[in-house]
């Protein structure tokens, strides 16, 4: 033991030695029941399983997903399982029959990405000691097939290029996700964001030129723009669309950013 008075000086007592003794160690159990191993998975999938200590005296805190040895937050404990608490000997887990645990997650835009192609999954548990402890000791294998996924389609279809702005103009435009949905449109401005616009509004006018795309006809978009919050001269304008499987891109593409309009208020 060090003692330490306010001007840091200190005192240490005598050693005291002590001895561990050989015995069991005292680890949790858990498993991940879904996916089973060797699952092919595509979408939105959900992981779950179970979690707890046969020693009475600990008690599982914190269960996390790690797939590749990346943590994927957000897995619920303490989910009801009477069908694996039941059957345990008394005195039961201190956890049970809360002992469940469950991770949904989209293969195609969760985060971190899953790309297609072979991964593995592990559980890792923390105790009330502040332990973490991995299980299984060989990772669970698994197979990622969402197959190729396609940026949603759009253009931005006023104001044109190099168009003379001033007070609040309407930026509108068109925007669908081939095999998926539009989620979101933002205006840009020299790429920075200037808020959300409406999406999936009536655009017969562009459908009628348009082939195959189911979301017809509401494929419309449409934003107001106050100029006079902008300094008078050239600006670049943009519209980033993003899509149901989180693939972005940004409208027109004269520009890094969109295209090149001048803005001339009084």
């Amino acid at each position: 033991m060090r003692a330490t008075n306010l001007r840091a000086g200190f005192s240490d007592s005598d050693p005291v030695s002590f001895t561990v003794s050989a015995g069991p160690g005292r680890l949790p159990k858990g498993a991940i029941e879904i996916p089973t191993a060797g699952a092919e998975l595509s979408g939105s999938v959900v992981f779950g399983g179970y979690a707890y200590f046969d020693d009475p005296g600990l008690i599982v805190r914190r269960v996390d997903l790690l797939i590749d040895g990346l943590t994927y937050p957000a897995a619920s404990y303490g989910i009801t399982r009477n069908d694996v608490c039941t059957p345990l000997p008394t005195p039961r887990p201190v956890n049970c029959p809360g002992v469940g645990w469950s991770l949904s997650l989209n293969t195609r835009t969760g985060l971190p990405p899953l790309p297609d192609g072979p991964h593995s999954m592990q559980i890792r548990e923390q105790d009330d000691s502040g332990r973490f402890t991995l299980l299984p000791d060989t990772p669970v294998a698994f197979t990622v097939k969402n197959g190729p996924q396609q940026a949603p389609i759009g253009a931005v279809t006023s104001p044109q290029p190099n168009a003379v702005l001033s007070g609040t103009v309407t930026v509108s435009g068109y925007a669908y996700s081939p095999g998926g949905q539009i989620t979101s449109v933002i205006l840009l401005v020299d790429g920075g964001s200037r808020g959300f616009g409406l999406a999936n509004l009536p655009r017969p006018d562009v459908c009628a030129s348009l082939q195959n795309v189911p979301a017809c006809p509401n494929i419309g978009f449409s934003m107001p723009l106050d100029t006079t919050v902008l300094t008078n001269g050239p600006h670049v304008l943009g519209v980033r669309i993003t899509n149901s499987q989180g693939l972005s891109i940004t409208v027109p593409a004269l520009d890094n950013l969109g295209m090149n309009v001048v803005i001339n208020n009084p």
